[in-house]
């Protein structure tokens, strides 16, 4: 789609969350490996047609976000500025944090972290018709107006019903005005489509997805395991791998040296370990396996450090829409003994993964004197691999 005007996301994540009961902000919750905030601003950070992100966060929570955001790498947020009283303040401050050439402003809550970016898109295109558009579902369940004292008194008309969403998308001078009358009027709404609707403004709605549900109790946590749709696909893969003990190479196991009087033998480093957490994660993926990416006959790869080119694996699978929830590894080795290396190994494995060290589990295991590794011939490890689509 063709990017026509200059858009800015402003996720706003400035909440107290208390109707989570956590200790801690809603934004910061993982799911499967990932938090809301950064769930929701890879959305935008994966739509072509927006140019920047402003995060509006409480200011205790700012350098967790930055942290985040450093993690996964997101190239289009450009500042983070502190959340006021009310979330009308908030995404005031976050519009007035723009730069000077934007043109529109896509508001959206950022504990809405399963927005698809088609529905970001094509919300998008509406506003740059109609100057404002926002999603919405339509009103599955009938539903009734009721008296003081709780009896019905009438059915209202479901099919004029919606439940509006976000992202909620304006043109910046359009939501100025609005936000301008509003103080004038001392009015401080909590739907930004309100503001439009008390300057006149119609806001043409966008058919969304029932996925994109907002995380504001424990049950929506409780969703995202399964039951409504918004559970995703999930992969497993195996991976295998071995290599031969030689003198005159260096022992690398997991992206770490493991000081030995021997190596693996190999056109790479030989991590034997790593290697079979690439196949593992190539073979969950559907793609083929590291003998084809990264084929021995090819030079550029001789003497590779293979926890580069995991790195490598972990953004191709990434592209295709997949997520690492677990990784969980075998060394067979009758020697050098391994205990005191795993810890390194695993955070070494995470950090290339992306994903936090609990999501990686290593095994370390002889063969009691039997086989190729029980001779001290070689080492050999397994791995086995959960993806999820997001």
């Amino acid at each position: 789609m063709e990017n026509k005007f200059y858009v800015t996301a402003v996720i706003v994540a400035a909440g107290n969350s208390e109707r989570m009961g956590l200790d801690k902000s809603k934004q910061l919750i993982n799911l499967n490996g990932m938090t809301v905030i950064s769930r929701s601003i890879k959305a935008f950070e994966e739509s072509e047609n927006i140019k920047d992100i402003i995060v509006v966060c409480r200011s205790s929570e700012k350098k967790i976000i930055e942290q985040e955001i450093k993690k996964y790498g997101f190239q289009k947020v450009y500042k983070l500025i502190q959340g006021g009283n009310t979330r009308q303040q908030s995404v005031l401050n976050g519009v007035r944090a723009t730069r000077l050439g934007c043109e529109y402003v896509a508001i959206h809550d950022g504990a809405r972290c399963f927005v698809k970016k088609d529905d970001i898109d094509k919300t998008i295109t509406a506003a740059f018709k109609y100057k404002a558009a926002a999603l919405a579902v339509r009103v599955n369940d009938t539903v009734k107006k009721v008296k003081a004292d709780d009896f019905i008194e009438t059915t209202i008309n479901r099919e004029t019903l919606r439940l509006v969403q976000t992202p909620q998308i304006f043109k910046k001078s359009l939501y100025l005005k609005a936000l301008k009358e509003a103080e004038i009027q001392k009015k401080d709404y909590t739907d930004d489509c309100q503001l439009m609707e008390n300057i006149g403004i119609e806001v043409k709605i966008i058919e969304g997805s029932k996925d994109n549900i907002k995380v504001t109790t424990p049950e929506d946590i409780l969703n995202f395991s399964g039951g409504n749709g918004v559970n995703r696909m999930y992969r497993i893969g195996h991976g295998y791998d071995v290599h031969r003990l030689v003198k005159g190479r260096e022992l690398i196991l997991g992206g770490i040296k493991i000081e030995y009087m021997q190596g693996l033998l190999g056109h790479s480093d030989a991590d034997v370990l790593t290697h079979s957490v690439m196949d593992a994660i190539l073979s969950a993926a559907g793609m083929k396996d590291i003998g084809n990416m990264f084929p021995d006959s090819d030079d550029r790869f001789k003497g590779a450090y293979s926890i580069n080119l995991l790195s490598i694996v972990v953004q191709k699978i990434r592209r295709k829409g997949f997520e690492i929830g677990n990784i969980d590894i075998t060394v067979i080795a009758q020697a050098p003994k391994l205990a005191d290396k795993i810890d390194l190994m695993i955070e070494k494995l995470a950090k290339t993964c992306i994903i936090e060290k609990e999501q990686v589990n290593i095994k370390a295991t002889t063969e009691e004197g039997l086989g190729f590794t029980g001779r001290k011939e070689g080492i050999a490890s397994h791995c086995v691999c959960l993806l999820y689509k997001v």
